[in-house]
């Protein structure tokens, strides 16, 4: 992952299988998403596939991605990685910031 004018760009493709969802995410090579805003101090992958899921609102089979979705993805993800305060905590700013954004445009 690259910064570049506070931008986050990835270097490389990768997909993230969801397993409570059983449907992919693919991140391609050259994404610029916003990253983990207000989490600077870790490095995660959750972070990519999060805004990836927000930016397009669909998995890799077309299917949509809701903004529930999306946050419990985030939550899986950070779970896994040994992140039990952040899955809780950035699961609730992420589900209440979404619905926000979605409410309020």
């Amino acid at each position: 992952m690259k910064i570049i004018n506070g931008s986050y760009i990835t270097e490389h493709a990768f997909t993230y299988c969801s397993p409570r969802y059983n449907k992919s995410i693919t991140a391609k090579k050259g994404e610029v998403l916003d990253g983990a805003t207000g989490a600077l101090d870790i490095c995660s992958n959750g972070w990519v596939i999060h805004d990836i899921v927000k930016k397009y609102k669909k998995f890799d089979d077309g299917t949509e991605c809701t903004n529930l979705q999306a946050s419990l993805i985030l939550y899986d993800i950070l779970k896994s990685e040994g992140r039990w305060f952040r899955a809780r905590s950035w699961f609730i700013a992420t589900l209440v910031w979404g619905e926000f954004r979605n409410l309020f445009g």
